[in-house]
């Protein structure tokens, strides 16, 4: 995008000093910790938790010292960033959409 292009939905104006996607991220994080959201930075998933109907009902994640997380949800948002790019990832945890 330059700046002579107009700006349209995926572009996130300043938001705390940051803007795209980093503005979204910060923006969505003060919101989860307003409503009491627990977040964990640098733990990505390892594993999506299926029901026997095959829906993702939780996920299990590591952090950066080895420790590890079960989480159960009423919705998981798969946010990986470069998901799309791993075409392994694509398969294992997309081939049922």
């Amino acid at each position: 995008m330059t700046p002579w292009e107009a700006a349209i939905w995926h572009v996130i104006s300043d938001y705390k000093g940051t803007n795209h996607g980093a503005g979204l991220i910060k923006g969505l994080k003060d919101a989860a910790d307003k409503a009491g959201v627990e977040t964990k930075l640098g733990t990505p998933a390892t594993e999506l938790i299926l029901n026997k109907e095959g829906a993702v009902v939780g996920a299990k994640a590591a952090d950066k010292k080895g420790n590890t997380y079960t989480i159960s949800a009423k919705a998981v948002i798969l946010a990986t960033g470069g998901f799309g790019d791993d075409p392994q990832k694509v398969k294992n945890w997309a081939s049922n959409c």
